[in-house]
C-alpha cells in the first residue's frame, strides 16, 4: 500500500485582514504563505502615507525630547546677550571703584663721581667740617701657654670703667695717671690720657671706657662692679658730675709665688693674640656694628688700643695670656658725608638732600689732627702727659676715594599731595615747570591711573602709590 505524498507546506488558514490592496490572484494562492513566511524574518516596511502624524511619546524613552521651533531660540539671544553685557559693564564699574588708585612712577636725579678728596670732620661742638661720633668695639682673646719657670711676683689689680661727663656740653680731658676711687678709699689710676664727650643735647651724659689699674699691687684691691669718684676734682665744678663706674670685676690682684712664662713665648702668644683680635674686630665693624642709626664705620678711620691682663695659672705648667683689644672708629654721618661730597664733586648741586646709594663701598681714612692742650684734671700731683691718641682726637683730615653713586632725595608724602586730584596731561610731558621747581631733586615721572579712562589723580593721598625708579 503506497503512503501518500509528504506535504512541504503545512498551509494554515489566515484571518481575513483589511487591505487597500487587490486581493492576489487566484493563481498566487500557492505561493502566498512561503511569502508570509519570509515576512516574518524581515522587518516590516512602513507605507508612507499622505498625511503627517506624529507617534505618541513615550516618557520612558530618554532619547526623546520636546522639539521647540527654532525660530524661538535664535529669538532669545538679544536679549542674554544683553543681559550678559549689563553684568559685564556693572562688575567692571564696581571693580573700578573699589580698585581705584594711580601708581606714579619717579625718576629721581643720579650721578656716579670718581671721588678723591680731601675733607676736614670733627666731634660735635669742637670744630667744623663734618660733625662726627666715635664708636668702640671690645674684645677679649686668651691662649694658655706653657710655663718653664715660678717666680715671686706682684700683680696690681686691673679692669675696665666707663668714665662719664655730665659737667658739660664740652668734652673732659683727663690725663695719664688720672686717679680714681672707690667707695673703700681705694685708688686705681687710668694708664693713658683720655677725653670724654661732652654732655649730649637731650642730657645724656657724655662716656667713653678706659682701663685702669690699682695703685698698690696685692689681692685686696680685687673687686667687683661700683662706683668711682675722681680725688682731682674736690671742691671744683667738676666734682661729682665726672665719674666712673665699672661694671665687671677688677681683678688680677697678687703677690706671691707664680709661675712664669718665659718672655720670648710670651710676647709671641701676644703677637699671635693682637692678630687674631684685630681680624675678629674689623670683621664686626664691616657689619657696622656699634655705629650710631644714620651712621657709616670704615676700617680705613678705625685705630686699635692693646691692653694685656694679668697672667692667670690654669694648670701645673701652664699659664693663660689674656689680650683685650679695642677698636675706636670714627662714625660719618651718612647724609652731611654724602652733602659735603657732593659740594666738592658736584659743580652744579645746591643743597638740596642727596644721598650716597653705595656709602659702605667707599675708602674713607682719617688722621688725628694737632689739638691744643685742652684743660686738664686741676689739683692732680700726678706726671702731666700732653700727648693724645688719635682715637681722642678732636678733628680729623678725611681722604675720601671710590666710585660715589649721588641720588637726590624728595619728601614722598609732600609730593603725593602735590599729585592729588592733579589732572594726567599735566604730566605727560615728564613734569610740569610748578613741579620741576618744587621738586629739584626728581628728574621724570610716569602716572597711571586705575581705572585707565579715569583723567585725574585721586585726590585722597592714600591712594597715591610711589615708586622710586632707579637706574640700575
Amino acid at each position: 500500500m503506497r503512503k501518500p505524498p509528504l506535504q512541504d507546506v503545512i498551509v494554515k488558514p489566515i484571518p481575513p485582514q483589511r487591505s487597500t490592496q487587490h486581493r492576489q490572484p487566484a493563481e498566487h494562492a500557492a505561493i502566498a504563505p512561503r511569502r508570509r513566511a519570509v515576512a516574518h524574518e524581515r522587518p516590516p516596511v512602513t507605507h508612507k502615507s499622505h498625511e503627517h502624524t506624529h507617534a505618541p511619546e513615550d516618557a520612558s524613552n530618554p532619547f526623546q525630547y520636546n522639539r521647540e521651533p527654532l525660530g524661538a531660540k535664535r529669538a532669545m539671544w538679544p536679549f542674554i546677550a544683553l543681559v550678559i553685557g549689563a553684568v559685564i559693564i556693572a562688575t567692571a564699574f564696581v571693580l573700578s571703584l573699589v580698585f581705584s588708585g594711580a601708581t606714579v612712577q619717579v625718576y629721581p636725579k643720579q650721578d656716579t663721581i670718581v671721588a678723591d678728596v680731601t675733607l676736614t670732620a670733627s666731634i660735635a661742638n669742637a670744630g667744623s667740617g663734618i660733625h662726627i661720633e666715635r664708636a668702640a668695639l671690645e674684645q677679649t682673646a686668651i691662649r694658655d701657654v706653657i710655663a718653664l719657670t715660678e717666680e715671686e711676683v706682684e700683680e696690681r689689680a686691673r679692669g675696665t670703667i666707663t668714665i662719664y661727663n655730665e659737667y658739660s656740653t664740652s668734652p673732659q680731658r683727663l690725663i695719664t695717671q688720672t686717679r680714681f676711687m672707690d667707695d673703700a678709699g681705694r685708688i686705681y689710676r687710668i694708664q693713658k690720657p683720655v677725653e670724654v664727650p661732652g654732655r649730649k643735647a637731650d642730657g645724656t651724659p657724655g662716656s667713653l671706657t678706659a682701663t685702669i689699674v690699682a695703685e698698690e699691687p696685692g689681692e685686696d684691691y680685687n673687686r667687683g662692679p661700683g662706683e668711682f669718684s675722681v680725688p682731682g676734682f674736690d671742691g671744683a665744678p667738676q666734682d661729682g658730675k665726672i665719674y666712673g663706674r665699672a661694671t665687671e670685676q677688677i681683678e688680677g690682684g697678687f703677690v706671691g709665688i707664680q709661675r712664669e712664662v718665659g718672655e720670648a713665648d710670651r710676647l709671641a702668644a701676644i703677637q699671635q693674640l693682637e692678630s687674631q683680635l684685630r681680624d675678629e674686630l674689623l670683621a664686626r665693624l664691616a657689619t657696622n656694628e656699634g655705629a650710631p642709626e644714620g651712621y657709616q664705620l670704615y676700617p680705613g678711620s678705625a685705630f686699635f688700643e692693646f691692653n694685656a691682663l694679668p697672667d692667670e695659672s690654669v694648670e701645673d705648667d701652664k699659664v693663660r695670656v689674656s689680650l683685650t683689644g679695642t677698636l675706636h672708629a670714627v662714625a660719618y654721618p651718612k647724609d652731611a658725608l654724602a652733602q659735603s661730597l657732593a659740594q666738592n664733586l658736584i659743580g652744579s648741586y645746591t643743597g638740596s638732600p642727596i644721598r650716597i646709594d653705595n656709602v659702605e663701598e667707599l675708602t674713607i681714612s682719617a688722621s688725628a689732627q694737632t689739638i691744643a692742650e685742652d684743660k686738664t684734671e686741676e689739683g692732680d700731683d700726678s706726671e702731666r702727659d700732653g700727648s693724645i691718641q688719635p682715637w681722642n682726637a678732636q678733628s680729623y683730615q678725611v681722604q675720601v676715594t671710590g666710585k660715589a653713586q649721588f641720588v637726590w632725595e624728595f619728601d614722598t608724602d609732600s609730593l603725593r599731595e602735590s599729585l592729588a586730584g592733579l589732572p594726567k596731561q599735566d604730566l605727560e610731558g615728564g613734569m610740569s615747570d610748578e613741579l620741576r621747581n618744587a621738586y629739584p631733586g626728581i628728574d621724570y615721572v610716569h602716572a597711571t591711573s586705575r581705572p585707565f579712562w579715569k583723567r585725574t589723580l585721586p585726590t585722597d593721598t592714600e591712594d597715591i602709590t610711589i615708586s622710586v625708579e632707579l637706574d640700575e
